[in-house]
């Protein structure tokens, strides 16, 4: 990517307050990441 489009995006970002939306979406992603891990060690647990 190139720096115009990277400081296009950033100042759309910074324009809506989507800042918030990005780190709940993060957020989620983490979350959902962790959960599969734990699952993933019980599994191995009970194997």
């Amino acid at each position: 990517m190139s720096d115009e489009i990277r400081r296009m995006i950033r100042t759309q970002l910074a324009r809506r307050n989507s800042a918030n939306d990005w780190v709940r979406r993060e957020a989620r992603a983490l979350i959902r990441a962790h959960i599969g891990w734990l699952r993933n060690l019980r599994d191995s647990r009970a194997a």
